[in-house]
Parts: C-alpha cells; structure tokens; sequence
C-alpha cells in the first residue's frame, strides 16, 4: 500500500510495454511494488520486482529521469536497493 503522500502518475509507455509481454511470468513479477520498511511509508516504490531472485527491473524513462536532482535521486535509491540484497537492472 503506497504511502498517503504518494501521488499515482500511473505507469510510463515503457513500464506498460514491458508489462504486456511478461505474459508467462507475470505470477513471478509484481509491478509498481512498495519496497522497504512499511513503518517507514515503504521507502521506495519499484517498477517490477522479483522476489526469489532479488531482482528489481527499474524502466527509467527520460520523462521522470532527466534531470541532475531526478539522476542523483535515482543514485541513492539503487544504491539503498542494492545494500538491501537486490541488484537492480
């Protein structure tokens, strides 16, 4: 459940793509999944996760990754992701 600040931007043309042709593993991957502490409004929202092999697939559109402030953004987020155990792609 996403925290009550979070506004829902829906998901970019690439998350929607990337969506429609999981088709046989679609019960392994969740999409738009909260990630982190639930204590702490679950840190981060990622794109796709996949559990069992501590995958996270992040699709980083030029629309909501352009920017110096959005880029260094994205830094600290992967690099909490990964020192939780999970390597991003």
């Amino acid at each position: 459940m996403p925290p009550s600040w979070y506004r829902d931007r829906g998901q970019s043309f690439i998350e929607e793509q990337f969506n429609n042709e999981l088709e046989g593993l679609a019960g392994l991957i969740e999409k738009e999944h909260w990630f982190g502490d639930p204590e702490k409004h679950s840190r981060y929202r990622v794109d796709f996760i996949l559990r069992d092999a501590r995958l996270i697939i992040e699709l980083d559109g030029h629309e909501y990754h352009s920017t110096k402030e959005q880029l260094e953004r994205a830094a600290v987020r992967q690099r909490y992701l990964t020192r939780a155990g999970y390597t991003v792609i």
